[in-house]
């Protein structure tokens, strides 16, 4: 009987092991060598990472950075055992509830950010999104309740949560995004159902998928660089409320277009930008 207790034990044990994988550990001075389960995991300038080495390519997924953390600049590259691996994904739930991370940098080498990746980084107060992610899973940013402005520069991105699971649901200091100049489309569903009160989108976007500001009942100001009106896909890119309360603003000479595009000319106020000398 106390044999058969001590191997159920033991195999419990085993079993918990993944477990000790963890985002933000409780222990500064942890490190994960070479688990027997996956690949290659250890710790570089305080963010965790898994490497793989196919012999061709050589790519690490971050998951996890060391409690303390504040400002996280996630690097394009990353050297270990005098290898040089590419950082390209961040791993669902990897700075779950880092309550101390304060501003991120995503680089331009990520390519996709997992689920609940920064879900609960109550002090995360500015983010950038570099130009190569292509997918940000459900809830990435979910109640990040002192997130106040988006850097959003990814010009292939494709999946962006969706309408049950948005990316930034909760982040209610949202107060502004700035949608870059090099972005083309702005995936559906980005900023839905956030408390975004201000975003500037970029002069080449020229497609916002559906939903992207619906639910967004704080906007106040939307403004626009393209002269050329961007195509809303579907008919809901912005909430119906948001027509009356709030401001549009369009660069000089193109409030006319504007103002006979679909979704757009349901803005009361349409005004011009000024071109400066």
């Amino acid at each position: 009987m106390r044999k058969t207790f001590f191997k159920t034990l033991l195999t419990l044990m085993v079993l918990a092991l993944p477990m000790a994988l963890v985002s933000c550990s409780d222990d500064d001075d942890i490190k994960v060598g070479v688990p027997e389960y996956g690949p290659p995991s250890d710790v570089v300038d305080g963010i965790y990472y898994f490497f793989y080495d196919n012999g061709i390519t050589a790519t690490a997924t971050v998951y996890g950075c060391v409690t303390g953390s504040d400002i996280v600049v996630i690097p394009t590259t990353v050297t270990y055992y005098d290898i040089t691996y590419d950082v390209t994904s961040i791993e669902s739930d990897a700075f779950y509830h880092c309550s101390s991370l304060t501003e991120v940098t995503i680089p331009n080498s990520v390519t996709s950010i997992g689920q609940r990746a920064f879900a609960g980084c109550t002090a995360l107060k500015v983010l950038t999104i570099g130009e190569s992610v292509t997918s940000i899973e459900w809830y990435a940013f979910d109640n990040c309740t002192a997130l106040e402005m988006v850097d959003y520069r990814a010009t292939a991105c494709t999946s962006t949560g969706s309408f049950s699971y948005p990316v930034f649901n909760g982040c209610t200091s949202l107060a502004k995004a700035i949608i870059a100049d090099n972005v083309e489309t702005i995936p559906a569903y980005l900023f839905y159902n956030s408390d975004l009160t201000e975003v500037t989108i970029g002069s080449s976007v020229t497609s916002i998928g559906d939903g992207v500001f619906e639910g967004c009942s704080s906007l106040t100001e939307v403004i626009s660089l393209n002269p050329e009106p961007p195509v809303c896909d579907g008919t809901s890119v912005f909430s119906f409320t948001t027509y009356n309360k709030c401001i549009l603003i369009v660069p000089e000479g193109s409030k006319d277009k504007y103002a006979s595009a679909d979704e757009w000319k349901n803005f009361s106020n349409i005004k011009e930008e000024v071109a400066s000398e």
